[in-house]
């Protein structure tokens, strides 16, 4: 399964290094929004490994992002440089010679031995190491100053993922402040979460603080980056990055739709009422289509809304048609969804 983000921009998985592997993180508080966990479970239940069949690898040219789902280790790292290793599920071996010149970047929570990360900026083929910052409620930052102030001090190659919500937005302020962060080193990851949803496309929190032109933003499609920050950020090494207060480019296109995308638990609601419509049956391609005719913003706004919907009819229903990808929906949802139609016809 492919990072539906990602498309048609020139950067790839590595299924070799991700593979059906728990991230080290799972179960614990490291990462208040997850949403690779999720993502993990459904990849875990859709993929098959029959005899003789040979495993999806990482597409032969493209920009290789490391960490999509999981928490690269030294281990997977030195496997990926190395160009072989071992496929989990069945043992056999996997031999990638271009790995070892292979251009890449690294997505990263910032906690793994100093050393480790000296070793992955010193490589040229990395192009840059992205450390991801969290402000938790309670101020608490994770990693912690020192951590990112020994990645400041490190390399000119490293770039903070600051992952900002209305609330916490004045605490990375603070940050950038307070450590002497370059503007043209902050990538800011407005949060989606169930309770907070954030529209790509729209303004992010800390563009009523900084100078668009100064930092930026992954806050639109991968391929659709170059809009919002005049190129591929995530592509971007040391000498490209000052560029983005410097580059001529007008400002990032801005929608200003009022409409919400789902949240939560809706989405499995919402995947309930869409069998419903299809006569307690539908396939995935009606249901794309069901879901975009009424929420038009999807379409810019949410970039995985095609995950969201496969994970909603895996909660909502059964799979009756493989091949198809027919979905039907669970008995014991059936009465749910009828009360959904009376509901809508009383009011």
């Amino acid at each position: 399964m492919t990072n539906l983000k990602m498309q048609h921009s020139g950067l790839v998985d590595c299924p070799e290094v991700e593979q059906l592997r728990r991230c080290r993180f799972f179960d614990t508080k490291t990462c208040p929004h997850c949403y690779s966990e999720l993502l993990w479970k459904l990849r875990r239940a859709d993929t098959h490994h029959p005899p003789n069949k040979k495993h999806i690898g990482t597409k032969k040219h493209g920009l290789v992002r490391l960490g999509t789902y999981i928490e690269v280790t030294e281990k997977e790292w030195t496997e990926f440089k190395n160009g072989e290793g071992l496929w989990d599920c069945c043992g056999r071996k996997w031999s990638r010679p271009d790995f070892r010149v292979r251009k890449y970047f690294l997505i990263t929570r910032g906690m793994e031995p100093g050393e480790f990360y000296r070793a992955v900026l010193a490589d040229d083929a990395c192009v840059n190491v992205q450390v991801s910052v969290d402000v938790f409620p309670d101020g608490h930052i994770l990693p912690s100053k020192e951590r990112l102030k020994w990645f400041l001090e490190e390399s000119p190659k490293v770039i903070f993922r600051f992952k900002t919500t209305p609330t916490n937005v004045v605490d990375f302020v603070n940050l950038r402040r307070a450590l002497g962060i370059p503007y043209h080193r902050i990538m800011e990851t407005p949060l989606r979460t169930p309770s907070l949803s954030h529209i790509y496309g729209t303004a992010t929190p800390l563009e009523k603080y900084w100078d668009w032109k100064e930092f930026g933003r992954c806050n639109t499609t991968c391929r659709n980056c170059k809009y919002e920050n005049g190129f591929l950020l995530c592509a971007a090494n040391q000498k490209m990055l000052p560029r983005l207060a410097t580059i001529t480019r007008g400002p990032p296109p801005r929608h200003r739709s009022g409409q919400l995308s789902p949240k939560g638990r809706i989405w499995k609601r919402e995947a309930i009422e869409c069998m419903m419509a299809h006569g307690g049956s539908c396939s995935v391609q009606e249901a794309y289509a069901w879901f975009l005719d009424k929420y038009p913003v999807l379409k810019h706004g949410k970039p995985n809304w095609e995950f969201k919907v496969r994970v909603a009819l895996q909660r909502a229903g059964t799979k009756s048609k493989v091949a198809t990808a027919t979905w039907d929906i669970r008995p014991a949802y059936r009465t749910t969804g009828v009360l959904m139609r009376l509901t809508e016809f009383i009011e």
